[in-house]
């Protein structure tokens, strides 16, 4: 078999010789492009290092630009504009949209590029209904385990939100979602189970995909709801309330959807 993709210093003499002779045979044109390929690998490895992105960053900057609706559904994306748009390497912008393709957040197009993918009407229900059993038993955990200062950052953040809610300022309307984001992922994260809370977290990248063009789909009066069930610890009312809200969510999702 060829030897060309081993390091040298994994090779014995004679594979080496044999790598030599396998070179040789190479026409000149294909050695050139072999050099110019390896060249423009590292070059993307130094322009990476330099930015000071690992891999996983790289990916995850992009992954929250599609998240965020900075990369919109139906967007055609391609190796070089990702890369400059990124300040990244064509390889380890290739390596980036890939992963996103197996991730699902992208379609791979031959010959033409990447598709940002949109949320499908089955999408939406699967997601909302795996955030009601899931947040639902977040916040029966929760309940029992809060503390003053817990409940003291919940009602900062509600308040928070009522007000941004009144707001019709574009800019508003970002951090309005962003903090509706931190109301649920707060609970989550108190139930005590950091791995219920990264799944929620996970389906909370999901629904941001979801509301991205409509912030205020959520309702900051519901969050009250669940507030007051939480000043009690009532964990009955309190997982009602929850429900509620996510499923007033999604039904407002779904018939804008289809309206």
């Amino acid at each position: 078999g060829s030897f060309l993709a081993a390091r040298p210093q994994d090779l014995t003499p004679d594979q080496r010789e044999q790598l030599r002779r396998q070179w040789e045979a190479f026409p000149p044109e294909t050695r050139t492009r072999i050099f110019r390929t390896v060249a423009t690998a590292r070059l993307d490895e130094m322009r990476a290092e330099a930015a000071g992105l690992t891999p996983a960053a790289r990916t995850e900057r992009i992954r929250q630009a599609i998240i965020n609706g900075v990369l919109k559904p139906g967007e055609i994306l391609n190796e070089a504009e990702i890369a400059t748009k990124f300040e990244s390497g064509k390889t380890p912008a290739r390596e980036a949209l890939l992963l996103l393709t197996h991730m699902g957040y992208l379609d791979s197009l031959p010959r033409v590029g990447y598709m940002v993918t949109k949320p499908t009407l089955q999408d939406i229900l699967e997601t909302f209904h795996l955030r009601i059993i899931l947040e639902v038993e977040a916040i029966g955990l929760a309940i029992g385990r809060l503390s003053p200062e817990d409940i003291r950052r919940l009602q900062e953040n509600n308040e928070a939100e009522g007000k941004l809610t009144a707001s019709m300022i574009t800019s508003d309307k970002s951090a309005a979602s962003a903090l509706n984001r931190e109301f649920h992922l707060t609970i989550a994260q108190l139930s005590g189970n950091s791995r219920l809370a990264t799944l929620i977290q996970q389906l909370m990248d999901d629904m941001e995909r979801m509301l991205v063009n409509d912030p205020y789909l959520t309702d900051p009066s519901q969050h009250k709801k669940i507030m007051d069930a939480l000043l009690t610890h009532d964990k009955e009312q309190a997982q009602d309330a929850m429900r509620f809200h996510i499923a007033e969510t999604r039904n407002r999702i779904v018939n804008r959807l289809s309206g």
